[in-house]
């Protein structure tokens, strides 16, 4: 029998030549795609199969009913669908076999690559996107089939923390087969130059966000300004503001807390002697 981490647990069922088993592990001996709290076995080799639902918290019981395997634990995700403390999860094997999944940040993106060494049956690929620990959520567009079975998929700015990615197999019939997955750790990165975006929501009629990135640490003010030029709020004015995304909420009033006509503003914002302006619009 393969080592496992952390624990084996108290969970198992066992279904012909496999035996499923729930715990606190995650991972087996030195498998390179991990188990996390449930996982089928080969009985005869004691080694893993491809059956890899994962769970997000422990799993300690196990029943199985045909090509169903019912597990319940302290999970509130499990096989890529938010299901608190109770699932039952599709046995039945996927016509694709994915191989050479990996994940890596590059400049603010999350960067996925895997290829597959066998396809049938097959649609699309979905991703999905989760926080440790948290619900997954399905990212878009799916990815399209292609003869050479190399695919990439590029998932823009996630906010920085640690993910989890995995892929879905979507069926001539629209049916999701959850596949491998993979972490990634999301760092925080500096802007290659300052820019202001768009507010939003934008119109507002109660408050909106503006959003500024800084390449790099520096002075910055950033303030409202009315159709004649004249300031309404001041909403940062510092001799230092870290580089990286920064986050500013405007809620409609001016420097004196008094609520702003409706009407059209500007957002400024200086930084190192440089402009970037945005237009907002109040509605009441």
């Amino acid at each position: 029998m393969e080592p496992w981490g952390e624990q084996l647990g108290s969970a198992l069922a066992v279904g012909g030549s496999t035996v499923y088993a729930g715990g606190l592990f995650t991972y087996i001996g030195g498998e390179p795609e991990p188990r996390r709290y449930v996982a089928a076995l080969d009985a005869s080799t004691g080694r893993p199969t491809a059956w890899n639902p994962g769970a997000n918290d422990g799993v300690f019981a196990l029943a199985l009913s045909g090509s169903t395997v019912y597990a319940g634990g302290g999970f509130s995700a499990i096989g890529g669908q938010n299901r608190k403390g109770f699932a039952a999860i599709s046995d039945l094997l996927s016509p694709v076999e994915v191989s050479d999944l990996s994940a890596e940040q590059v400049g603010r993106d999350a960067l996925l690559h895997w290829r597959t060494t066998h396809e049938s049956e097959l649609q699309a690929f979905r991703v999905l996107r989760a926080r440790v620990d948290g619900p997954f959520q399905p990212l878009s567009p799916d990815v399209r089939p292609n003869a050479d079975r190399a695919y990439a998929f590029r998932d823009p700015s996630p906010e920085p923390g640690r993910y989890i990615y995995r892929i879905g197999e979507v069926d001539l019939d629209g049916a999701v087969v959850l596949l491998g997955w993979v972490e990634v750790q999301v760092e925080r990165q500096a802007p290659w130059v300052a820019i202001l975006h768009p507010a939003f929501p934008n119109p507002f009629n109660a408050k909106t966000t503006l959003r500024f990135d800084l390449a790099r640490d520096g002075e910055v003010a950033l303030e409202v300004v009315d159709v004649r030029g004249r300031t309404v709020r001041s909403l940062v004015r510092a001799w230092r503001v870290a580089a990286g995304e920064q986050r500013v909420v405007w809620d409609g009033l001016d420097d004196r807390g008094r609520r702003v006509v409706s009407g059209v503003y500007e957002a400024r914002l200086r930084v190192d002697g440089s402009i970037w302006t945005r237009r907002v619009t109040l509605l009441k």
